[in-house]
């Protein structure tokens, strides 16, 4: 109960035509979720109040329940719905196992769903079962906008020392490139590690302030995302915005961004249930596929669904449709 407890909201009260959105402090953090949220406030009108809430907060927006009682009675009205933790190594088991159970009560005590993707949905109904409660899929969005001018090509990707995204992937694909196209450069954006060997055909620029990222993405035409499960990668949500024709696996969120001309999805069985191993995948086939890509002479698909503006429209829209329909009951 004290859990449950510390995630109710004690704040001020809210206007009647006011909204309160608790998350990550807005900062510095070039890591995709905090860069999403810090778009994301900019772009919600001045009705919308945001606060600081606990570091593994995304999104949570809260409502008054009940204008006429105490300051404290407000509801959760709404949570997005992240990924879940779904690798579990022996030595991590126990830190996902609670973080997940966090994820558990926010989903719980929700009146409203917001789901990053529909994988999203599928894995927190497998793990906690199915609620019937007015739920949206809302895919995250950016304020990167499409590139006009004329590209060379190249492959660009964004990815880190964790184990899903699957960095050895990357190599083995650019080192099979380099043999085929050994001229087209492969840009790394992430702090990739150090324990594996790139070919010469690789530059990693390592960590990247979001406004910096398009320059990276004019010098390519492909951009490879390797990660394995990944629920709303919003990389690839800003290279699908900039342009980039996508290459990845058919798991997790990639099937809602890039699924519409906008990418090669390789498929890969799903797991929603906790694996301790990332099932093996075919480097060769992978490779195979950025090559066709790389030959790819028609343009990809624009997306307007991806604008922060759209995104942060729909964000707006859901939360007020539940506090009305809260109010009028």
């Amino acid at each position: 109960m004290n859990l449950i407890n510390s995630y109710l909201p004690i704040m001020t009260k809210l206007n009647p035509d006011q909204l309160t959105v608790k998350s990550h402090k807005p900062d510095n953090n070039l890591a995709g979720p905090h860069v999403f949220l810090s778009l994301l406030q900019r772009f919600t009108p001045q009705t919308v109040k945001w606060v600081n809430g606990p570091a593994d907060i995304l999104l949570l927006a809260y409502g008054n329940e009940n204008k006429a009682r105490a300051k404290h009675a407000y509801k959760l009205v709404c949570t997005r719905c992240d990924g879940l933790y779904h690798l579990t190594p022996p030595a991590l088991a126990l830190k996902h196992s609670c973080l997940n159970k966090l994820a558990n009560i926010r989903y719980e005590l929700a009146d409203g769903l917001v789901f990053q993707s529909r994988f999203c949905q599928r894995h927190y109904e497998a793990f906690f079962g199915q609620r019937d409660v007015p739920s949206q899929l809302i895919v995250n969005g950016t304020d990167i906008e499409r590139y006009a001018g004329e590209r060379k090509p190249g492959v660009v990707c964004c990815t880190s020392w964790r184990d899903s995204k699957r960095p050895w992937l990357l190599a083995a694909i650019a080192r099979k490139l380099m043999n085929v196209m050994p001229r087209v450069p492969v840009t790394i954006i992430g702090p990739f590690p150090s324990t594996v060997r790139l070919t010469s055909n690789c530059q990693v620029i390592g960590n990247l302030a979001h406004e910096k990222l398009d320059y990276y993405y004019r010098q390519a035409t492909v951009f490879l995302h390797t990660a394995y499960q990944d629920p709303c990668p919003n990389s690839v949500v800003e290279a699908v915005a900039h342009g980039l024709f996508v290459v990845g696996s058919s798991t997790g969120g990639l099937p809602d961004i890039c699924g519409n001309g906008n990418g090669q999805l390789i498929y890969e069985d799903e797991h929603l249930t906790p694996v301790s191993k990332i099932p093996d995948t075919d480097d060769e086939l992978w490779a195979g596929e950025v090559v066709k890509a790389l030959c790819r002479k028609l343009p990809t698909p624009e997306r307007p669904d991806l604008s922060i503006v759209s995104v942060a429209r729909c964000y707006v829209d859901f939360w007020y449709k539940l506090l009305c329909s809260e109010t009028s009951g």
